[in-house]
């Protein structure tokens, strides 16, 4: 508790303070304590979730919440683009489905930089940058996730990952050249999407979030990010983020239970 006799929390969960008291028969003694809380199974409100406007552009863009992939067979539809902002823009006749399928000024609010703190000590990938970087083809290593198109979610069965990237004083991360990867995607800092792409699972940016450049881009999962993202299929590039609790519940499994 505090100061006023209130209950801490982190992540939404009380922080519990555990101890752990030692002795030797020679007299002597050791004490430690570990702050523990729970960490929240991962549950999207939306295919594509932001706490900034949204530009949704290109005749070839799909963003839907209607699960393409429920687990168990049970549908678990969703908003398709929720903004805790009044803004979503859109231009060139995108598609955007979901029920509903837009929530603006949602009162909604996931704080993306205390998940990412709580995660990010499980990655199995860690990567830290100190300027903007462009990294090309990463990573096999990462999953591959099989794709039909855009407008059909992704196919995955391999292992689910936890890939950090800490991008020291908000830098930019673009991914190029038929980035991919499955499980969960976090960006501390900002996030570029630059040709094809495809990432099976769910994608967390603290920043902003855009789509540049050609070729296919599919997010089968959902999408959180804290600034404002544009999702844009120009120059030929078709771009698909479709909502998925088989996804969403695959990165569940992998997700630590305690922090």
């Amino acid at each position: 508790v505090d100061a006023g006799n209130h209950v801490i929390t982190e992540s939404g969960f009380p922080l519990y303070i555990a101890t752990s008291h030692g002795f030797t028969k020679e007299g002597g003694s050791k004490t430690v304590q570990a702050e523990l809380h729970k960490i929240p199974e991962m549950d999207p409100p939306a295919a594509l979730y932001s706490k900034a406007p949204v530009q949704v552009q290109g005749s070839s863009t799909l963003i839907t919440g209607m699960d393409s992939c429920p687990a168990g067979g049970t549908s678990h539809n969703k908003t398709g683009v929720m903004t805790t902002t009044p803004g979503i823009s859109q231009s060139g006749s995108p598609v955007i489905a979901g029920t509903p399928s837009q929530v603006t000024e949602s009162s909604v609010n996931i704080r993306l930089n205390s998940i990412v703190d709580d995660l990010k000590e499980s990655a199995n990938f860690e990567y830290e940058y100190n300027r903007d970087v462009t990294l090309t083809g990463y990573s096999d290593s990462w999953g591959t996730p099989a794709a039909n198109g855009t407008t059909q979610p992704l196919s995955h069965t391999g292992p689910m990952n936890i890939v950090y990237f800490k991008m020291s004083g908000a830098r930019t991360l673009k991914l190029a050249g038929g980035s991919h990867g499955a499980g969960i995607l976090l960006v501390h800092g900002n996030l570029e999407i630059n040709g094809g792409f495809r990432w099976y699972g769910v994608i967390i940016v603290t920043g902003t979030f855009t789509f540049t450049g050609g070729g296919e881009k599919n997010i089968t999962g959902a999408v959180f990010t804290g600034e404002s993202p544009s999702v844009a299929s120009g120059l030929g590039g078709n771009v698909g983020i479709h909502y998925c609790s088989d996804a969403v519940q695959r990165v569940n499994e992998i997700l630590p239970r305690i922090r």
